[in-house]
């Protein structure tokens, strides 16, 4: 082979590994959507931690081997399921409660709360477990119909008379990156100031 003809065949793998990058991440979008688009994995997964209360992933986790094809390939769809409900609170500016390393979401369906996260150390581990507290859950049917939390109303409109007050800043002759810059400053000193107050 000549050297042409190698530098040829390099540049055809790496074309076929970003359009085989760009499939997979097609298929990962439309497995999410695909989760939330009705009730059944919702359904699956009530029933499933009314047998098992509670369960992990982790790429090296086999225990549920024992399990039915069905649960299997469910448990697989896990992290689309968790990166869907994250989507969503991002998009409405939901956070996550969070406690020993620990982020996690409180979703209800049918008066049943599930909590659903991940713990970070050496590697991120997904979780899910029932919980008994409906409080703060968000609700499922409206993750379903995609429907905004009342305070994205209320939060977008502070966002938009900070921009509001940016862009006046940056009339006067100071660059936007300028700008950010010193908010970011403004927010690390403050938050330095409310660690020493507690």
């Amino acid at each position: 082979m000549t050297k042409r003809e190698l530098i040829n065949k390099l540049k055809e793998n790496k074309k076929n590994t970003h359009s085989d990058l760009l499939v997979e991440l097609e298929k990962e979008s439309q497995q999410t959507e695909m989760l939330f688009s009705n009730y059944d994995y919702i359904d699956w997964l009530i029933s499933f931690t009314e047998k098992y209360n509670s369960f992990v992933i982790d790429d090296y986790d086999y225990e549920y081997m024992n399990l039915s094809n069905d649960d299997r390939n469910n448990l697989d769809l896990f992290p689309r399921f968790f990166d869907g409900v994250v989507k969503y609170a991002n998009k409405n500016y939901i956070y996550p409660f969070s406690s020993n390393n620990s982020a996690y979401y409180r979703i209800k369906y049918n008066d049943i709360a599930l909590e659903i996260g991940a713990r970070f150390g050496q590697g991120t581990i997904m979780f899910c477990s029932r919980s008994a507290f409906l409080d703060e859950a968000l609700e499922f049917t409206d993750i379903v119909e995609d429907k905004e939390s009342p305070a994205k109303e209320i939060i977008e409109a502070e966002f938009l008379k900070l921009f509001e007050q940016i862009n006046k800043i940056t009339e006067l002759g100071v660059p936007f990156d300028s700008a950010i810059e010193v908010l970011r400053k403004l927010q690390s000193s403050n938050s330095c100031v409310k660690k020493r107050k507690k």
